[in-house]
């Protein structure tokens, strides 16, 4: 009878989790004090991993790792604490024994707004950072919100100008940098400079990913589509690709029929623009 038992417990162990080591690519996460939004609000304090898109471990959900503190000093990060708001980055992350307990959750569900949500978890095994870094995000107390009609939102400084009677949405920063939106439809977005040539987004429905058609002289657009990774997320998850040309422009994908181009030009800094960009969310 005990080793029946014993086997019992083996198998329901083996059920319970997958074992074997896996890797994927998203958005890696440590909800310190304040979660961007209703998803996150029920792991405060955890470091958690959140699947790209194109993405089909854990059926495209966050997930939580079990060994938070021995991954947060694999992944070098100094007092975790001092950030405010939450740590974050995109990166490719290796882990293991990825439980699968936990029930499907969809943004509607009551468990969000009440912060009880239950995700799978996994262990951490190392993480291999594609983005331009992981960082700390604090609070903007003192942000503004504009809501555009179409349907988008996002926040600026007090210290920004909104500007009036313009055709797109346009901000004039303190540094005298002039950042405007422009609002796409259709089932590919495209981004084009004299200069440098071109580049395309679009879903592929069939790969269940998205592409990126390069047009330039070190890219011809003969070489054909590619997968597009994301340069990086807003906080509520919408993917954010590289646009092209002499001024940052950065592509924000809405939905797959609906894209934002942002575009800072000026001064020549474009650090003001990836913060801003990703305060973007759809209304």
């Amino acid at each position: 009878m005990n080793k029946i038992l014993t086997l019992l417990a083996a198998f329901l162990l083996l059920t319970a989790c997958n074992s074997t080591t896996q890797s994927a690519v998203g958005e890696i996460d440590y909800f310190v004090g304040e979660a961007p939004n209703g998803v996150q609000n029920s792991a405060l304090g955890q470091l958690c991993f959140v699947p790209s898109e194109k993405e089909t471990t854990n059926a495209g959900e966050m997930f939580c790792f079990t060994n938070k503190d021995e991954a947060l000093r694999l992944l070098g990060l100094e007092n975790p604490e001092n950030c405010d708001y939450y740590w974050h980055g995109v990166a490719t992350v290796e882990f293991t024994d990825l439980s699968v307990t936990a029930a499907s959750h969809a943004k509607g569900d009551a468990c969000f707004e009440e912060g009880t949500c239950d995700f799978n978890t996994a262990t951490f095994i190392k993480a291999t950072t594609v983005s331009s870094g992981i960082k700390c995000e604090n609070k903007r107390s003192d942000a503004r919100t504009y809501t555009d009609p179409s349907g988008f939102s996002f926040e600026y400084p007090t210290g920004w100008t909104l500007e009036s009677g313009t055709e797109v949405p346009t901000l004039l920063s303190t540094e005298g940098d002039r950042i405007s939106f422009t609002k796409v439809s259709g089932d590919k977005v495209q981004d084009v400079d004299n200069k440098f040539g071109d580049v395309t987004y679009f879903f592929d429905e069939i790969l269940n990913e998205w592409q990126v058609i390069w047009n330039t002289d070190s890219q011809p657009a003969d070489q054909g589509a590619k997968t597009a990774v994301p340069s990086f997320y807003t906080e509520t998850g919408l993917s954010v690709f590289a646009g092209i040309g002499r001024w940052k422009t950065d592509i924000v994908a809405l939905s797959h029929d609906q894209f934002l181009l942002v575009n800072i030009t000026g001064s020549g800094e474009t650090a003001d623009l990836d913060p801003l960009v990703k305060t973007i969310m759809t209304n």
